[in-house]
């Protein structure tokens, strides 16, 4: 079946058993059948979910966003039940900067795994500290229903990733 979003979507997911395949977009979440393209639930929100995934027993729907933040959702109506933040995770262990994260994996609502990038802040020319050392980007495993850094590296100077994976058991990146 055919579905439009009426906004850019940026994730989907479908449902373990295939029967459900849920959108995301800046207006918010979507949940479609996949026989007949039925919209089946619409819960509105203006984050842009970049991330969406479903845990392996379909009892849990978890969307990230480019900032970090990690939606748990109701996979049955897609009601948001809880927030995360996870860019707070590594800002505790490394200091400021900016989470971007390239993928998710749910083994269940208290069980999300994040892989990704943590930039340092940008400092403008103009600015006094522009002429000090920063530090390089991380490459990062989070875990932010338990508020844990799994991992974190140090990435050499000017190395960047625009792509991760992690395993089907969520053990490996």
């Amino acid at each position: 079946a055919y579905v439009q979003h009426p906004a850019r979507v940026r994730a989907v997911a479908f449902a373990p058993d295939g029967e459900v395949l849920a959108s995301a977009a800046s207006d918010g979440l979507i949940l479609w059948r996949v026989e007949d393209g039925e919209l089946l639930h619409r819960e509105e929100a203006y984050n842009d979910i970049n991330r969406l995934a479903y845990s392996s027993d379909g009892a849990s729907l978890v969307g990230v966003d480019w900032h970090g933040k990690v939606n748990v959702y109701n996979p049955e109506n897609g009601q948001l039940l809880r927030s995360l933040d996870a860019t707070h995770i590594i800002r505790d262990d490394v200091g400021d900067g900016f989470l971007r994260v390239a993928d998710l994996w749910v083994g269940s609502d208290t069980e999300i795994r994040l892989v990704g990038m943590f930039d340092p802040p940008f400092i403008d020319a103009d600015d006094p500290r522009h002429h000090e050392p920063q530090p390089n980007a991380r490459l990062v495993v989070l875990d932010p229903s338990a508020s844990k850094v799994l991992a974190s590296t140090q990435l050499p100077a000017w190395e960047n990733f625009s792509a991760g994976a992690i395993s089907l058991d969520g053990r490996r990146v």
